[in-house]
């Protein structure tokens, strides 16, 4: 059975999690209020997505529609099909090719390691230099 004990890392990652809720937060309220959205509209925030997943004019009409379908009776309806287009046109801007993945990848992996035990490390690549034995 463990501990109920709170670590340090515990807080850090608590925290860093509440952080990332906040800056999502400030970002969805500064598109209700400074760029007018309606709610589902402005809380659709996916900056990075992978290379092909919105693709083509006929993501774009989906995407815009389902975005038209989401909006408030009583908005004006130019303003719901312009913003719901330019929605749609954004999202495509957030596609990175498989190089791109790579690479964010590699680099994330590279500063989870600054935080890790140096013992626990080298245990690790230790075992992964032992071959295999078949079961």
């Amino acid at each position: 059975m463990g501990t109920s004990e709170t670590t340090e890392y515990d807080i850090v990652v608590i925290g860093g999690g509440h952080g990332a809720r906040v800056g999502l937060d400030v970002v969805t309220d500064y598109r209700r209020v400074e760029e007018g959205l309606w709610e589902a509209a402005a809380d659709h925030t996916n900056w990075v997505v992978q290379q092909g997943r919105y693709a083509g004019d006929d993501w774009l009409e989906r995407s815009a529609e389902y975005t038209i379908e989401s909006a408030s009776d009583g908005l004006d309806d130019e303003f719901v099909q312009r913003k719901s287009h330019e929605l749609a046109k954004e999202q495509q801007g957030w596609q990175v090719d498989e190089a791109e993945v790579e690479h964010r990848t590699e680099r994330a992996h590279r500063r989870l390691l600054d935080h890790v035990d140096d013992d626990l490390i080298r245990e690790h690549a230790a075992d992964l230099d032992v071959p295999e034995v078949p079961g």
